[in-house]
């Protein structure tokens, strides 16, 4: 029952029990039970105190072990953001770097989070992120900028190797896919009619069945019938709807693979190095289609549209 009341008289999330942190802490007072018996938790939790003077060499431990790992990357990815706090409304940047370590596994880590206090122009924010990197031992030439297409992001990396998000990209061709067909324009490949129809009236439904309760009579929620669906009849894993698949993968293979490789490693290395050099005005021109695909798609009804569209 005692962590059940750290739930109610804590506010902490279900969620906690989950965490790495919240185990070891938990392993570490199960192996002072076994080892000294029945003792008081008093005994041997440290005060605020001593948890704040320590603090500052727990972080800068677990700085320089990160900066060992980093050095041994090949390529960094850098993804970094402004937001404001809704309750403070102090402006602040987060800069995460991703990364394939030697097991060739994808790991992100958040180096900083920072208050933004100045006006986010361009040199602004290349200064803050810089000065985050610089104290992480990294340098410009090591890292893959990415970010939103907010124009001060640009501006702050336009010397830099940038890469626009895809999410931020996936997020612009939707809003622009979905908008209503220019009926004007017979070139116009927007939204057809019967699915700009269909968009408010699912909002209304789902606004309804949020307001009256009605959702809490499902069997299952959205969330677990959308997970039970089949992936491969979800778009992003259809080829034809899949900038990746329709385009840039077989620019990339051709690239990977116009002389022989001779083992796993060299692959590896080849596709990192092709991705790093990669034609942002290919990915974009497979962005650009990908209106004209969804329209063909929903003329098929489903079905396969490659050479239709």
């Amino acid at each position: 029952m005692a962590i059940f009341g750290m739930f109610v008289f804590l506010y902490r999330p279900f969620s906690t029990v989950d965490g790495q942190g919240f185990i070891n802490v938990a392993q570490k007072l199960i192996s002072i039970g076994h080892k000294y018996g029945n003792i008081q938790a008093e005994d041997i939790l440290p005060c605020s105190t001593t948890v704040d003077h320590h603090m500052e060499s727990v972080v800068a431990k677990q700085k320089a072990e990160l900066c060992l790992i980093l050095k041994s990357a090949v390529r960094l990815g850098l993804t970094t953001d402004l937001w404001t706090s809704d309750k403070t409304t102090v402006s602040f940047i987060t800069v995460t770097l991703h990364f394939i370590d030697n097991a060739w596994k994808m790991c992100a880590v958040v180096l900083a989070t920072r208050p933004a206090e100045d006006k986010h122009t361009a040199v602004n924010v290349k200064k803050l992120v810089h000065d985050i990197l610089k104290e992480h031992d990294l340098h410009d030439s090591e890292i893959v900028y990415v970010t939103d297409n907010a124009a001060n992001m640009k501006a702050a990396f336009k010397d830099e190797l940038w890469i626009g998000c895809a999410g931020h990209n996936m997020n612009l061709v939707l809003t622009h896919g979905l908008q209503l067909r220019n009926t004007a324009d017979s070139e116009s490949c927007g939204c057809p009619s019967e699915v700009q129809d269909v968009i408010p009236t699912c909002k209304e439904i789902v606004t309804l069945a949020k307001r009256t309760r009605v959702n809490k009579q499902l069997e299952s929620t959205l969330k677990q019938c959308v997970s039970s669906i089949d992936h491969s009849h979800w778009p992003p894993n259809s080829p034809d709807l899949n900038p990746v698949d329709y385009s840039v993968w077989s620019v990339l293979q051709e690239k990977v693979y116009r002389s022989k490789i001779a083992d796993i490693d060299e692959l590896k290395t080849r596709l990192v190095n092709e991705w790093a050099q990669f034609n942002q005005s290919i990915t974009d021109a497979a962005i650009s289609q990908w209106r004209r695909r969804l329209s063909a798609c929903v003329r098929a009804c489903g079905a396969h549209f490659e050479h239709k569209c």
